[in-house]
């Protein structure tokens, strides 16, 4: 496929480099954050094997959950 075909070859074409790089970041960081939520759903789904309580606030106060966190983030 031809890279005139792009969205980013348009996008660069119609609102120019630097709002191209910024939508680039953007994505960026809007995949980051989704890939980390739904590691952290998977983990969630994990622990149930280890009997390991519910994380009810924002921050893990568990390290098993951590544990967990960390071993389905290095698999993914």
């Amino acid at each position: 496929v031809s890279p005139r075909f792009s969205l980013y070859y348009y996008l660069n074409k119609i609102a120019g480099n630097s709002l191209t790089k910024l939508y680039k970041w953007a994505n960026v960081i809007i995949f980051s954050v989704i890939s980390a939520a739904m590691i952290s759903v998977s983990s969630t789904a994990v622990r149930f094997l280890f009997d390991i309580p519910a994380k009810l606030d924002w921050y893990p106060y568990c390290l098993a959950f951590v544990g967990i966190v960390l071993a389905v983030g290095s698999i993914v």
